[in-house]
């Protein structure tokens, strides 16, 4: 229960951030100070819920509803801005609606809930974490657009192994349709 207040404290930091950073000038420390604020927290949530065996079916979809709702609402934030090419926003965002219809989709037509966090997923979600601290920290350019690779890169595969995983475990009689 008290994961799932912590990762309801991410999804409230959210507009705190787009505030800092849409204000004139910008307040780029204090937005980076709320995103770390948000990112630890991510991190707690889940030793929280496993220290105190409160794992519960909200929580698994409140923690990860709560990523993508910060890291997309982040992107799109900094795209307005100018700070992070509009492919590598574009790229993020198709790939995780693509996950959630397709979530949506069986979910619907099954009652199953088939996607389950992986390594891969979870990796991803640290670079795209990672790749906006360092837009917010103000990293020299160069440095950003391997940085910019290595997230897109990540994105796309992990994309790839979720569709992949996913469609390996549908019952047969959904695979045949």
């Amino acid at each position: 229960m008290i994961a799932n207040y912590i990762s309801l404290i991410r999804v409230v930091l959210i507009p705190v951030f787009i505030l800092l950073l849409t204000t004139r000038p910008p307040m780029f420390t204090p937005a980076l100070f709320v995103f770390i604020v948000a990112v630890v927290s991510d991190a707690i949530d889940g030793l929280v819920a496993r220290k105190t065996n409160s794992n519960t079916s909200f929580g698994r979809f409140l923690d990860p509803m709560s990523d993508k709702l910060l890291i997309v609402s982040a992107f799109i934030t900094l795209i307005v801005m100018g700070y992070i090419p509009i492919w590598l926003g574009v790229l993020v965002f198709f790939r995780d609606l693509f996950l959630f219809l397709g979530w949506i989709g069986i979910y619907i037509s099954t009652g199953l809930s088939l996607i389950s966090p992986s390594v891969l997923g979870k990796i991803t979600t640290v670079f795209q974490m990672f790749t906006i601290i360092l837009v917010l920290m103000n990293l020299r350019y160069e440095y950003l657009n391997i940085m910019y690779l290595l997230t897109a890169a990540f994105t796309c595969v992990s994309g790839v192994h979720y569709f992949s995983r996913t469609v390996k475990s549908l019952p047969g009689e959904i695979k045949a349709k």
